[in-house]
C-alpha cells in the first residue's frame, strides 16, 4: 500500500500532481480575489430581474456555491443551465453568466450565442479559448485568469478562481455585498485548517486500500466547507 505520508511515493500515483494543487486552493482563491478586485469593472447600471449560470460539470460550482450562500437574500431568481439553450424568458433584465474553465465548452458557447441575440447582460469567467475571445471582440465584464495555481490543469482543482472568482466579479457589480476584511478573514481560517483538513483525507483512505487514495482529493471535496465567513454564513457541502 502506498504511504500517503510520503510525498515521493504519493508522486508515483499522481502525475497530474493533484495532492499539491489541492494544497494550493487557498492560494488560489487568494489570488482570484485580488486579480477580480483590480478589473475595471463597474457596478450594473440596468436592474437585473433574473440570473442564468450557464456551465457544465466543475465550472459550475461557483454558481452553486453563490447560489447557497446567497440565494434567499437576493431580489432576483436564479437558474443553473448546462445546456445548449437559454431559458425563453432571458432578455435585456437578465444577467447571463457564461463559465468555462477551458473556455471551449460547446454548451457555453452556444448560450453566449443567444445571450448576444436576445441583448442581455452578459458575465464571462474563463482561463482563456473561444470563451475569452468572445468577451474581448464584445467587451464583456470577465473574469479571464491565468491557471498557475492550477497545476493539474483539472477544472474541479481549480475552484479557487472559479468559485471566488465568480463571487468576486458578483461583488463588483454591485449584486452582493463582500468586504475585504471578510474575504481577508476567510482566506486566514482556512489557513489554519488545512492540515486537519489532510488529516481527516488520511484517516478516510485508509479503507481505500490498493484504491486511488481518497487523501488526494478530500481538500477539493471539503475545502469550502470550512471556507466561507465561517462567522456568519451558512457552510455550503458539494
Amino acid at each position: 500500500m502506498i504511504d500517503l505520508t510520503n510525498l515521493e511515493e504519493i508522486a508515483t500515483i499522481d502525475p497530474a500532481n493533484t495532492y499539491k494543487t489541492t494544497s494550493l486552493a487557498n492560494e488560489q482563491a487568494k489570488a482570484a480575489w485580488e486579480q477580480v478586485k483590480a478589473l475595471p469593472i463597474e457596478p450594473l447600471k440596468e436592474k437585473v430581474l433574473s440570473v442564468v449560470f450557464c456551465g457544465m460539470g466543475a465550472s459550475i460550482y461557483g454558481a452553486l456555491v453563490l447560489k447557497a450562500l446567497f440565494g434567499e437574500k437576493l431580489p432576483f431568481p436564479i437558474e443553473i443551465v448546462s445546456d445548449y439553450h437559454l431559458p425563453y424568458y432571458v432578455d435585456k433584465s437578465t444577467l447571463v453568466v457564461l463559465t468555462s474553465y477551458s473556455g471551449t465548452t460547446e454548451e457555453v458557447l452556444s448560450c453566449a450565442k443567444e445571450a448576444k441575440e436576445k441583448n442581455a447582460n452578459i458575465l464571462a469567467l474563463t482561463k482563456g479559448g473561444p470563451l475569452a475571445d468572445f468577451a474581448k471582440e464584445n467587451n464583456i465584464p470577465a473574469y479571464i485568469f491565468d491557471g498557475k495555481l492550477n497545476l493539474s490543469s483539472t477544472p474541479r482543482l481549480g475552484n479557487g478562481y472559479t468559485i471566488i472568482g465568480l463571487l468576486g466579479l458578483f461583488n463588483k457589480l454591485g449584486l452582493i455585498a463582500l468586504t475585504d476584511k471578510e474575504m481577508i478573514d476567510s482566506f486566514a481560517y482556512l489557513d489554519t485548517q488545512l492540515e486537519d483538513i489532510k488529516s481527516e483525507g488520511l484517516k478516510e483512505s485508509e479503507q481505500f486500500e490498493n484504491k486511488i487514495p481518497h487523501s488526494i482529493f478530500s481538500i477539493g471535496k471539503i475545502m469550502f466547507v470550512q471556507f466561507f465567513f465561517h462567522k456568519h454564513l451558512t457552510f455550503y457541502r458539494f
